[in-house]
């Protein structure tokens, strides 16, 4: 699976892709890419961007999704098999100061790799921060510049008193482009951080201000806050790369996706904002009284971009639940085979739903403790 199969399915939660399975190791290249294509590419409008700083969480008055807490777990669902879990989701660093107009940083995941990204202007001319945080050990890749011109460490002053060098240098030279930038730079002993700055606005004083940036960040670890809490989930269940995003730019104001191995994604949104996602899953049914679409193997959905499917046995495992306003918010969860399996004994994708706590739109609601 490509890079951009993964972002595909993340934001538009394909009916029957497979998810994304994380390598191993950290292409650090890749994943630079990877971070900018979510936001700059949702800036049209089409899911969520941008994110949330992670701030303290108040928790608020909750709502079960869906069934209001009339339910109780099966029996075999409250064995060892499944357990509460601390939330393996940890933000690595904050921006401490940014120019005026970008907005609240993007938290992300992947391969290892935490990042923050903030965006500023519309969707034709938006500029972006971009932060990425690398595991402890020796420096990462370097990556490239523009056109594929391989990255050289470029001197540059220290970062609050730390070596730095430059990735893509601001123009002129080879692989340079007017109003970009990348710096690297060491926060701690074998602990790299890079940060990127794109499509600055006209007349930006980009060292300047790429310094400021950098130099302003702090690296704590703190954990990140979501909009539901989900209990009972067999721990065989892995989890993988997450994200908590807003994007004011799209219209949606932000997104949750969350991805577990073997193979369950969940996407949460504010009801009725997310129209690439939610829109093309009108309500067909519904559970405990809210309306909800639901899509199970052999209904008709389409295989994956580059597959065929040589009958209704191709989709078997493959399902897909969506319920939508409770407590303002729309939640799908989405099982590819294996996870369709393993959650049978706990009642299926209803009965993860029905254990799925919404804390509403809030952020101030959200929780730390998402599997809980």
């Amino acid at each position: 699976m490509n890079v951009e199969e993964i972002d595909g399915l993340r934001a538009g939660l394909h009916e029957l892709a497979e998810l994304p399975q994380v390598p191993v190791g950290a292409d650090v290249e890749a994943a630079r890419a990877r971070g900018r294509r979510v936001i700059l590419g949702r800036r049209a409008g089409a899911v969520a961007g941008a994110g949330l700083a992670v701030g303290a969480v108040v928790l608020g008055s909750v709502a079960v999704l869906p069934s209001g807490g009339s339910k109780a777990m099966r029996p075999e669902a409250q064995s060892s098999s499944s357990t509460a879990r601390p939330n393996p989701w940890v933000a690595k660093a904050s921006f401490g100061w940014l120019p005026t107009g970008y907005g609240a940083p993007a938290v992300t995941f992947q391969d290892g790799i935490f990042g923050l990204s903030s965006v500023k202007g519309t969707a034709a001319s938006g500029s972006q921060f971009s932060l990425s945080v690398f595991p402890a050990g020796p420096e990462p890749g370097l990556g490239n510049m523009r056109n594929g011109v391989p990255s050289k460490p470029i001197a540059a002053p220290s970062v609050a008193g730390r070596p730095a060098h430059w990735l893509q240098p601001p123009p002129p030279g080879a692989g340079t482009a007017p109003g970009e930038a990348r710096l690297r730079f060491e926060y701690g002993d074998h602990r790299w951080a890079e940060l990127e700055l794109d499509a600055a606005p006209a007349g930006t004083d980009i060292r300047a201000v790429v310094y400021k940036v950098a130099s302003s960040v702090r690296f704590q670890d703190r954990p990140v806050a979501f909009p539901i809490r989900i209990t009972g989930l067999p721990v065989s269940f892995k989890p993988m790369p997450a994200s908590v995003s807003t994007n004011p730019l799209s219209g949606i104001g932000w997104e949750t996706d969350l991805a577990f191995g073997p193979g369950l994604q969940i996407t949460v949104t504010r009801h009725g904002t997310a129209p690439r996602i939610m829109a093309p899953r009108k309500p067909n049914t519904t559970v405990d009284g809210y309306p909800a679409f639901r899509s199970t193997a052999g209904a008709g959905q389409p295989m994956p971009a580059g597959k065929s499917a040589q009958g209704p046995k191709d989709r078997i495992g493959f399902e897909t639940l969506c319920v939508f306003g409770v407590k303002g918010l729309d939640v799908c969860f989405m099982s590819q085979p294996q996870a369709t399996q393993a959650l049978k004994a706990s009642g299926g994708l209803t009965g993860l739903v029905q254990r799925t706590k919404s804390l509403g739109p809030d952020p101030s609601t959200w929780t730390t403790d998402p599997l809980g």
